[in-house]
Order: C-alpha cells, then structure tokens, then sequence
C-alpha cells in the first residue's frame, strides 16, 4: 500500500490555501507566536514566550518561519 502524506499551506490571517512557493516573510518563531497569543488575548502565555525568546536567543537557537499571505487579504 502506498501512503500519500497531502499537506496544505495556509494563509496567516484568513486560513485560504496558499501556493507553498508565496511565502511573504520570514520570521522569529518566538516573535510570530508571540504576536498570535497577543491577537488570542492569552497575556500569561505572552510573557512566557518572551521569557523563551529570551533564552533561545542567548543560546543562539535563533528560529525562523517562513509566513504565507494570499492575494484575498492585506497580510
């Protein structure tokens, strides 16, 4: 039996299928989950992350996501 593994790339803001290709930004994984818990109004989990951004960036465990956008929305 042949096993397919389909997996879809969403846009950031509206969650429409985008082309993998059309990323349009890459950024701080810390920076980016941040941002998401802040829009999600989670302040504890915030300063936990920033606590993490911290540390990884110390240790130079700098990680980067690459943020996928369509032409239906402004991001």
């Amino acid at each position: 039996m042949c096993k397919s593994s389909w997996t879809t790339t969403l846009c950031d803001k509206c969650r429409n299928i985008v082309s993998r290709e059309k990323h349009i930004d890459i950024q701080c994984v810390w920076k980016y989950q941040i941002e998401r818990a802040q829009q999600n109004g989670s302040n504890e989990h915030v300063e936990e992350l920033k606590a993490l951004c911290k540390q990884h960036a110390i240790e130079g465990g700098g990680q980067y996501i690459r943020v996928y956008g369509c032409q239906y929305c402004d991001r």
